[in-house]
């Protein structure tokens, strides 16, 4: 009898560690497919912050012209034709109609693109301006200037962004 219940007990630890362990590669199987979804947020939001420079010469064009600029020849910058923009790991840019469009070269993002658009309030044209990545949302009280061509998969780029 003494020498069922060890045998009992004794098997019941070792299938209590074969579950603990099963549980934990389920769990570094979970972290290591969020990790990767992650790491292209990331990249993602490094190459549109990357593009604070141009975004301001947008607004500095609207609020000279009162117009969005409708590619880079019509803007307007606040620093000398010299000084290059500058973007994450050379990526690719161009201005259309307000709406910036990055065209990642390198990285998990290559060869697609990712669109910045400049949205205002719809009852204030030049009011406060917040940039809007991808189609945007469908609210009524912003109007978001040019067309969006976003390649990227809506569900890695972050809640409010877009």
């Amino acid at each position: 009898m003494i020498r069922e219940i060890l045998r009992t007990l004794f098997f019941q630890k070792v299938l209590d560690h074969l579950l603990s362990v099963a549980l934990i590669m389920l769990l570094m199987m979970l972290a290591i497919l969020s990790f990767e979804g992650a790491k292209i947020i990331g990249e993602l939001t490094a190459r549109v912050s990357s593009q604070n420079d141009l975004r301001i010469d947008v607004h500095y064009t609207l609020a000279l012209t009162g117009e969005w600029p409708k590619d880079s020849n019509a803007l307007l910058r606040t620093r000398p034709m010299e000084v290059p923009y500058s973007s994450y790991s050379g990526d690719e840019l161009e201005l259309e109609g307000g709406a910036i469009h990055i065209r990642p070269t390198k990285g998990r993002l290559a060869g697609e693109t990712i669109s910045m658009h400049p949205a205002v309030p719809a009852n204030n044209a030049v009011g406060p301006i917040s940039w809007v990545v991808g189609p945007g949302g469908a609210e009524s009280e912003h109007l978001v200037q040019g067309d969006d061509a976003t390649t990227v998969d809506s569900r890695w780029i972050p809640h409010g962004m877009k």
